[in-house]
C-alpha cells in the first residue's frame, strides 16, 4: 500500500527502494518476494546489524547503514527516508521547491540541542554539505537524551549555512487537541484517540508505533490497521478528497 501511495501522489518519476532488514531468514524471503511481485528494487543489509534491545538504536543503525551504503552516493534526485508505517494521501507540492533546500524534516529538540528526526526526511544529496558527517544515531548530547537521528545535531551545527526546509505542520490526531476535523468524515466515525494517527504537512499518514513497542493488543491493531486501510485507499482510489489547511 505505501508503493501504491507513492506511485499515486509523487508519481512514476520516482524510484521506491526497500531495506531488507529481516531478523529472520522467514522475514528476510518474505520481502523479497514481495517486492520481486511488486517489481521493487531492494537491498538485503548485509552483514547483518548487531541486535539491539533498544529500537532507536537499531533503527539509527539501520538508517546509518542505509545512507552510506545507497544515499550518499545518489546524483541529480531528492532522497527520502520514510518509515514504512507511512502513506502519501496527497501530492508533496513542497518536493517542487527542494531545489533551493539542502534538507527538509520535521524539526525536533531537547532544550538546545535541535536536529531533525529522520523518519521522514528529505535529502538534496547533491547539496548536502559534509555529507559523510551525517550520523544517524541516538544517545546522549551535554547530558540530555536524544532519540534516533539526534547526532544530526552535530552535522547541523558545524553547517550553519544548512538551507533547511522545516516540515512543522506535523497533526498527532486526538479529540483532547480538537483537531478530529482533519480526519475525512467517514474516518472520524469510527477513530479512536489511542490510535494516534498522525497527519504531516496534508500529505503523509503516519500509523505510528508500528513496531508496537507500546504493546498494545491484536485487536487494537487489527482495527488500526482496517482504518488506515480504508484511509489511504479512500485517497488513493478519489474516494477520499482532503481539505486544504
Amino acid at each position: 500500500m505505501q508503493y501504491k501511495s507513492i506511485k499515486r501522489f509523487v508519481g512514476d518519476n520516482s524510484e521506491f527502494i526497500v531495506i531488507n532488514n529481516g531478523q529472520t531468514p522467514t522475514m528476510k524471503a518474505q520481502i523479497e518476494a514481495q517486492c520481486n511481485i511488486l517489481g521493487v528494487k531492494y537491498y538485503n543489509v548485509e552483514p547483518q546489524l548487531p541486535y539491539s534491545s533498544s529500537p532507536s538504536v537499531s533503527h539509527g543503525m539501520l538508517l546509518q547503514w542505509t545512507f552510506d551504503h545507497i544515499a550518499i552516493h545518489d546524483k541529480n534526485c531528492i532522497s527520502c527516508f520514510m518509515d514504512a508505517d507511512m502513506f502519501f494521501i496527497n501530492k508533496p507540492n513542497f518536493i517542487k521547491d527542494m531545489d533551493k533546500y539542502d534538507v527538509a524534516g520535521v524539526p525536533f529538540s531537547n532544550q538546545h540541542i535541535n536536529y531533525l528526526w529522520p523518519n521522514l526526511l528529505f535529502m538534496n544529496i547533491d547539496r548536502l554539505p559534509n555529507k559523510s558527517d551525517m550520523n544517524f544515531m541516538c544517545g546522549y548530547i551535554d547530558g540530555l537524551y536524544v532519540d534516533t537521528g539526534g547526532f544530526l545535531y552535530y552535522w547541523m551545527k558545524n553547517n550553519n549555512n544548512l538551507k533547511v526546509k522545516d516540515i512543522s505542520n506535523f497533526h498527532v490526531i486526538e479529540s483532547t487537541r480538537n483537531n478530529l476535523h482533519r480526519l475525512p468524515a467517514d474516518i472520524r466515525k469510527n477513530y479512536l484517540d489511542e490510535f494516534e494517527f498522525h497527519i504531516i504537512e496534508n500529505m503523509i499518514l503516519h500509523y505510528s508505533h508500528g513496531s508496537n513497542w507500546n504493546n498494545m493488543g491484536d485487536d487494537y491493531h487489527v482495527r488500526k490497521t482496517e482504518l488506515i486501510i480504508l484511509f489511504v485507499e479512500g485517497c488513493i482510489n478519489g474516494n477520499i478528497m482532503l481539505t486544504d489547511d
